[in-house]
Order: structure tokens, then sequence, then C-alpha cells
């Protein structure tokens, strides 16, 4: 949500509008514009759109600071260092708890297992287009 409130803030200055004059201009008021700039809240779908219109940009550039139709730059994560550290805890907690500490251990790993997975899904545009050769090679290890 830091993302909406800084490009918010950042179209209203650029545009030379005070938060009162931009809420009179959406039908807001001055706290709501207050409050979208400092990530408190974030504007509804319609009233994005019409944000949109007064600042002169795509509500994708307000969401997501890009230029229309560019979608924001897709990285890769990287799980090695936090499974290194997972195994290191699992050996700890069998020495120290036996067979208590495996269950434990292996309980969350399935939680962190299964956040993993879910992450890979979100991320699939990421591992389509790095099949596809539309990610620069560069761009693969930042």
């Amino acid at each position: 949500m830091q993302n909406i409130a800084y490009n918010i803030r950042t179209l209203r200055k650029e545009r030379g509008l005070t938060q009162e004059e931009l809420a009179a201009q959406l039908h807001v008021t001055r706290q709501a514009v207050s409050s979208w700039e400092r990530g408190g809240s974030c504007p509804d779908f319609d009233t994005l759109k019409r944000l949109g219109e007064v600042l002169g940009a795509a509500p994708e550039q307000l969401l997501y600071g890009t230029e229309v139709g560019k979608p924001p730059k897709l990285q890769k994560v990287n799980y090695g260092l936090a499974i290194f550290a997972s195994l290191i805890i699992g050996f700890c907690l069998f020495l120290v708890l036996d067979v208590i500490g495996l269950v434990i251990y292996f309980a969350v790993l399935i939680t962190v297992c299964t956040c993993i997975i879910v992450d890979e899904i979100r991320n699939k545009d990421y591992w389509r287009q790095l099949s596809e050769g539309t990610i620069p090679p560069d761009d693969e290890d930042e």
C-alpha cells in the first residue's frame, strides 16, 4: 500500500494540487486524501478511477508506479537460505526435544512448504516469461 500512497502524493504535487483541492475534485474529504497518502487506507476502485482521471494517470500507474501496459518487474525468489536454516533448526529441535521436536519441526516445515508453493503459484508469470525467454538473463539474479 506504500506504493499507491507515494504515487498519489507525487502525482498530486506534480500537478500543483493541495490535498484540499484534490479532495474537492473527487468529492471526498481532505482527511481521506491524507489517509491515502500516508498509506493508512486505499481508495476504492471507483475513486481510484476518478483519481487517475484527475491526476492524468492510469489506475495501474497509481497502484504500481509503472507506465501503462508495462507490468511490474518480476523477480525470482530464492529459498536456499530458508531451506538450509530449516534443516539446521530441525536438527537442533531433534537434539533438544527428541520426538516432540521432530513433530514441531515437521508441522512448521509443512506450513512453510505450503507458503512456498502458494508463492510460486502467484509467481507463475515469472516462470512463464523466463521459459519464453522474455526476461533477460541479467534480470534473473537481481
